[in-house]
């Protein structure tokens, strides 16, 4: 298999994803760096794969356009959040192909082994992604009663 050409452009992958409805309240990080958690889902722009939110009611509102994956990086991966184990959490993880981080993007097999490392002490936990909420979800199993 060759390396593709420098001339050559791949797009980003993106995780299986479906949408959430019309009216889901949403978190969007904002210009200043804040997370807000009180916007809604409005729609999908097929041409740009551009996710559309609102905030606000009609008279006054804030409307923003998302590239899938900032949308998916702010708003937890199903399943993650409602963790009450690791066990669940693996599941959670088995369900998607992989999770946009930073500067890679993660594997089901990747985070799994990641989160070991951390259940071990190998690594910190500030070294897995915040991406769907993980980082925060692996603390809080490793910490219960503390969150």
């Amino acid at each position: 298999m060759s390396e593709p050409g420098a001339s050559e452009i791949q797009q980003p992958r993106i995780p299986d994803f479906k949408l959430p409805p019309k009216g889901t309240r949403v978190s969007v990080r904002r210009s200043s760096g804040e997370l807000e958690n009180d916007w809604q889902v409005v729609g999908e722009n097929p041409g740009n794969q551009r996710i559309t939110v609102i905030k606000g009611n009609t008279d006054l509102s804030l409307t923003k356009e998302l590239k899938r994956e900032d949308f998916i990086s702010q708003n937890p991966i199903p399943g993650i959040l409602d963790a009450k184990s690791f066990k669940d959490l693996e599941k959670a993880i088995d369900r998607v192909s992989f999770v946009p981080g930073a500067t890679r993007e993660y594997s089901s097999p990747d985070l799994k082994f990641l989160i070991e490392q951390v259940r071990k002490g190998t690594i910190s936990v500030n070294e897995l992604t915040r991406a769907g909420g993980l980082r925060s979800k692996v603390w809080i199993l490793m910490h219960p009663g503390e969150s």
